[in-house]
């Protein structure tokens, strides 16, 4: 392991966006975010020049949040988003990781901590429209690509609908916390998938086309259509027809299935299959035989296989994962 690194480490989703919901998509966008890469800065917003006093440093631990809260709403509406905001930038830590994602060019950027937040008149000067900063941390950043390009598990988590900060929970994203490390250089080691654990190394559409391999390779004559997969669709995946016949699937990373809901509908289908890696709400009427819950040891044997005859998962992860027998 390098120096410097810590052992226990966080990971923190930004945006570097601290404007007004009417000046989030625009040139301004563009130039804060070159200005804060190029100054290694990672900032908020929701700042006022009321409370900062000029060519002021000053640390936010100094302050503290119920402090700068008070002060802000003197002159604003305060929201709940500035105080998760607040209370995640008062916990970022040197030797923690940011992931970002630029506006416009899609690249998409990690940074490693180097400072707890602050606030810098001086450094905000050397950033366009950087006064709209209240909280900053410095950091190393590193470009890994456009958001195509990088791994399936960190493009899974950035999917996900956020705010200005969000913070990656250690249980539930111990796969993405691992393989942001290893991204940034920090760690060789290439990060084990279990029977356990495989499903959080790929993100929703990587798991949907495991799961169609899966149904494939279980049910001869089937054909699997494309066009079947809609977006406002929310209780099924695709279908897989056979002349009149219809397979049909349901694939959840990490939230729960309602086994209720694909009782009820049974009828419908040849087979319903579903797959959720947090697991599953009520059980299968006993009477019904046409719906499987796919077992996460039977869907990763396929995963392993994949990876034994160097087939597309393999192509895909191989670079940072490592297949536990």
């Amino acid at each position: 392991m390098k120096e410097n690194v810590k052992e226990n480490y966080n990971v923190f989703l930004v945006q570097l966006k601290p404007f007004g919901p009417d000046k989030r998509n625009n040139e301004n966008v563009v130039a804060l975010q070159e200005d804060s890469i190029n100054e290694k800065i990672c900032g908020m917003g929701w700042g006022f020049a009321e409370f900062f006093q000029k060519n002021q440093e000053i640390q936010l631990q100094e302050i503290g949040v119920k402090n700068y809260k008070t002060s802000y709403k003197k002159y604003h509406e305060a929201s709940k988003m500035l105080t998760e905001a607040l209370n995640r930038y008062n916990e970022i830590e040197e030797g923690d990781y940011i992931l970002t994602r630029l506006y416009n060019t899609s690249l998409c950027y990690i940074g490693k901590v180097k400072s707890k937040a602050y606030h810098s008149e001086n450094k905000l000067s050397n950033i366009r429209y950087g006064t709209n900063y209240s909280w900053i941390v410095d950091v190393e950043w590193k470009n890994i690509g456009p958001f195509i390009s990088i791994p399936s598990a960190l493009r899974g988590v950035m999917q996900s609908r956020m705010n200005t900060i969000k913070k990656l929970d250690d249980i539930k994203h111990f796969v993405q916390k691992k393989l942001i490390k290893a991204l940034f250089g920090d760690s060789q080691e290439k990060i084990e998938i279990t029977s356990g654990d495989f499903y959080r190394a790929l993100d929703a559409l990587d798991l949907e086309d495991l799961v169609a391999k899966y149904i494939i390779e279980n049910n001869s004559g089937y054909m699997l259509i494309p066009s079947s997969c809609k977006s406002n669709e929310q209780t099924f995946e695709f279908k897989f027809l056979n002349k009149n016949k219809i397979i049909t699937c349901q694939v959840k990373n990490n939230e729960d299935i309602d086994c209720n809901v694909y009782s009820n509908l049974a009828n419908n289908f040849e087979k319903i299959y579903l797959f959720s890696g947090k697991g599953y709400i009520g059980q299968v009427k006993e009477d019904i035989k046409n719906i499987i819950l796919i077992e996460k040891k039977e869907l990763f044997d396929v995963l392993k296989k994949d990876f034994h005859d160097e087939g597309e998962f393999y192509n895909e992860l191989h670079q940072y994962y490592i297949i536990k027998e």
